[in-house]
């Protein structure tokens, strides 16, 4: 979540002498995505849930992700001076549950839109709730 998203800036009344304040009412981002006002609002049910901070559980939720799949991520943090430095590095004492990857997982989710959503939705219509589990054998010679 890039620009300063997990700080909560976007999401607070402006302050009159802030940079928003000061540019007109304007930051280069828009504070209205749905998407991460969902993944906002679970971070910050689960840093008070595990008594941390957002910006811990965020970057546990990204370092445990795939831990049990083939797929790997590298966490790349971007501290601008020690202070932020130690608060990511706090973040590998906490280790999230299975349900709360999966909460986070859930609220993250990207919608694919068209074409994707109209194919799945008429591939139910078509043959049925169970046709993503059709194995389809071809014949060997």
């Amino acid at each position: 979540m890039p620009g300063g998203t997990l700080t909560g800036k976007y999401r607070k009344e402006t302050d009159p002498n802030s940079r928003k304040a000061l540019a007109g009412g304007f930051l280069a981002k828009d504070s209205k995505d749905e998407r991460e006002t969902r993944i906002l609002d679970l971070l910050e049910s689960l840093a008070s849930e595990t008594g941390t901070k957002v910006i811990d559980v965020a970057l546990a939720w990204i370092r445990q992700k795939y831990d049990d799949s083939s797929l790997s991520t590298v966490t790349f943090i971007g501290p601008r001076n020690l202070h932020q430095l130690n608060d990511n590095l706090t973040s590998l004492d906490l280790t999230l549950s299975k349900d709360q990857i999966n909460q986070l997982d859930e609220a993250g989710k990207i919608s694919l839109g068209a074409p994707h959503e109209v194919i799945a939705a008429s591939q139910a219509m078509l043959f049925g709730r169970g046709s993503g589990q059709i194995e389809i054998k071809h014949p060997t010679a």
